[in-house]
């Protein structure tokens, strides 16, 4: 309903009152308008319709992410990420069933911080696995120079404490989906007192997130694409009897990114290092979970638009208490003499012909 004109009424008091109600159910309204779109943009941010299905897609390289307590590293002055080493294992079949495998020493690729409260270097799967080959696991072993800080020892210097470890499959170190599904575990390193190494089972299935929205775009994604180990469970077993020693291959590789870094860590001279922990990655299919998030825009849209076409019915309250009497005429629905609102008494038109008729 427009705004009333006033001399549609013919009461004065009751246009005016009528106009002024009709103002005050205006700045409702758009108050209304105002908290309608805000729900409505928040709505549309989030991707919550959701389609899970497998696809045959080949996976990327793993990745395993080591990282110290930030809070930790800070009192010590000291970073025990310089003195991580890894290596990985790939096997894979051929389409004729001989068996293949490869290992590589791996160097850090990123440097982030997680939350504020972790620092983690991330070291990926450097191994091409040819194509046709089938990969059936990866192995991830992690040694650490020795010596290092006297507070990092624990069990009569046996163990190595202060590394947090996680898998993952995201290109991105600080994905915020992958980081959040991908869990991490803090374990503790077997030193050279101790013979063998600590072999960690990784459980985990190959998932895929995806975001998208009804008018081709990613609207509402809070992160880009991405790969990651969904159900993820790391499965630490007892020592087992052998331990892997590192040639010196990629020492002025470790030393050079540890440099660019400018952490506080010592050499340890020649010593070989002992890969104490190693991460058991089965692969046993190529099947990947994908979740795809989609987020209807469209119907975001619709639903706004009718909220705000039903919000319009307020205006009818005018038309309730201003009923037509005439044609084009109004007046208050209820006679209100001590407000001046509704009929007027018979005999005031009257009075009002009389008036004229005198000369």
């Amino acid at each position: 309903m427009l705004l009333p004109k006033q001399t549609a009424f013919v009461n004065p008091q009751d246009g005016c009152c009528a106009r002024a109600l009709w103002f005050a159910l205006l700045i409702v309204y758009v108050v209304y308008v105002i908290l309608a779109t805000l729900a409505m943009r928040e709505e549309a941010s989030v991707a919550e319709a959701l389609d899970l299905h497998e696809e045959k897609i080949t996976l990327p390289n793993p990745s395993i992410d080591v990282c110290e307590l930030l809070a930790f590293e800070q009192s010590l002055n000291y970073s025990i990420l310089g003195r991580v080493h890894v290596k990985v294992q790939c096997g894979w079949f051929w389409s004729n069933g001989n068996e293949s495998h490869n290992e590589a020493l791996v160097p850090a690729v990123d440097d982030y911080i997680e939350e504020e409260a972790f620092h983690c270097w991330r070291f990926r799967s450097t191994i091409e696995v040819p194509p046709g080959a089938v990969v059936t696991y990866y192995n991830f072993w992690i040694g650490v120079e020795e010596p290092v800080h006297p507070k990092l020892y624990r069990w009569n210097e046996n163990y190595i404490s202060g590394l947090v470890f996680r898998p993952s499959l995201s290109a991105n170190a600080t994905n915020f989906y992958a980081m959040k599904e991908e869990r991490m575990m803090r374990l503790l390193l077997p030193t050279h007192r101790v013979p063998g190494f600590r072999n960690v089972v990784i459980s985990a299935r190959p998932s895929l997130a995806k975001w998208s929205d009804s008018l081709g775009g990613r609207r509402g994604a809070p992160c880009e694409d991405t790969f990651y180990f969904g159900d993820l469970q790391l499965i630490p077993e007892m020592l087992q009897r052998e331990a892997l020693f590192n040639e010196s291959e990629s020492e002025e590789a470790h030393s050079s990114f540890t440099r660019s870094r400018g952490l506080n860590v010592t050499k340890a001279g020649k010593a070989p290092v002992r890969y104490t922990l190693k991460f058991d990655m089965p692969v046993p299919t190529e099947l990947v979970s994908v979740s795809r998030f989609t987020n209807d825009l469209v119907l975001c849209l619709l639903k706004w638009l009718s909220k705000l076409a039903s919000a319009t019915a307020i205006f009818k309250l005018v038309g309730v208490l201003f009923p037509v009497i005439e044609r084009r005429s109004y007046q208050f629905a209820v006679r209100c003499p001590w407000l001046g609102l509704g009929n007027l008494p018979e005999q005031a038109p009257l009075l009002a012909k009389e008036t004229t008729a005198l000369p």
